[in-house]
């Protein structure tokens, strides 16, 4: 489970700003010990937060701000710290791709926005505390901060569009 903070793209194709509101997304990982103790593997993570769309072209008129929901999804390739059976540090690097999809205004629940997912490259580094309940059980706190590296296509010159991404995450571990 993660609880993100609300950040905002600007968005040179369409035109447009998504001031995506925080909230609650939905996280797994699939993870594989190393020799040396760290875990290498893959994790997702799904979430529909609301958000403020902002626009003045397109088939509805956003000019104003609109109210508006979307989907943001993440796939991620990682490499976690080891873990112990005590109290222990957690450290986390993850690397892939963030999409933004499925756009649509509140008040008509026309599409807004993208037309198809918009995948941009991301990377972020957590850290937090853990602590091992048994040989095949770990509960960990973990705050991440991350980069999502949003094209510039359509925006002025020199316009930064790489917003941060602030996370906290619950994680429960089970080895099978």
């Amino acid at each position: 489970m993660a609880i993100s903070q609300a950040f905002t793209l600007r968005d040179g194709v369409t035109n447009s700003d998504w001031a995506i509101d925080g909230g609650l997304g939905y996280t797994a990982s699939f993870e594989r010990p190393t020799q040396g103790g760290m875990t290498i593997g893959v994790q997702g993570t799904y979430a529909t937060p609301s958000m403020i769309y902002t626009s003045s072209t397109g088939a509805v008129n956003c000019s104003g701000g609109c109210s508006a929901t979307g989907t943001v999804m993440q796939i991620m390739g990682l490499i976690h710290s080891p873990n112990s059976y005590s109290f222990h540090g957690v450290y986390q690097l993850t690397a892939g791709a963030t999409g933004f999809s499925s756009f649509r205004d509140q008040a008509s629940n026309a599409q807004i926005g993208p037309k198809s997912t918009d995948y941009d490259f991301s990377f972020a580094i957590g850290y937090g505390l853990g602590v091992g309940v048994s040989s095949t059980l770990g509960i960990e706190v973990m705050q991440e901060i991350g980069t999502v590296l949003h094209q510039k296509t359509g925006l002025a010159a020199g316009s930064g569009n790489y917003p941060r991404m602030l996370a906290t995450k619950l994680v429960g571990k089970i080895a099978f």
